[in-house]
């Protein structure tokens, strides 16, 4: 395995901030981060990308193996030089109920979280940036 997609919700200020600090990462494996409701996934992964907005993170592997809900997040952590035990970790029996309980919190209250730490999604970001093509303008999450 060379390569993980990685399909997020691009309207989530959270799901935005973990992948910008994903890509700053060292990986083993590369990772590229496509927005979940974009037409390129849409048309790379037609049967994962029904649900607008995304109901969970999803891993398809270059090899075609397809990583969702607790999975996804645990092989994305096996993917970082830095995080790799600690997949390896969370993934044993006794431990991985735990993980699975934490990764579906973090799932299912991803935008309040983002509200809550006013935290500006990609597609917030794209937004404003298409509204305010002034240089040196201030881009806030809009409440």
């Amino acid at each position: 395995m060379k390569r993980l997609y990685v399909l997020y919700d691009a309207n989530c200020g959270l799901c935005s901030r973990i992948r910008r600090w994903v890509e700053g990462q060292p990986a083993f494996v590369e990772l590229e981060f496509i927005s979940a409701g974009s037409s390129r996934a849409r048309r790379w992964f037609p049967t994962l990308t029904r649900m607008d907005p995304p109901e969970e993170l999803l891993v398809v592997s270059d090899e075609g193996a397809v990583y969702r809900e607790d999975s996804s997040w645990i092989i994305v952590l096996w993917a970082l030089e830095g995080y790799r035990e600690w997949s390896m970790r969370l993934s044993r029996p006794w431990l991985l109920p735990y993980a699975r309980q934490a990764f579906g919190l973090l799932t299912e209250n991803r935008h309040r979280l983002s509200d809550w730490l006013g935290l500006v999604s990609d597609g917030d970001l794209v937004e404003a940036l298409r509204n305010h093509s002034t240089p040196g303008c201030v881009i806030r999450r809009p409440t």
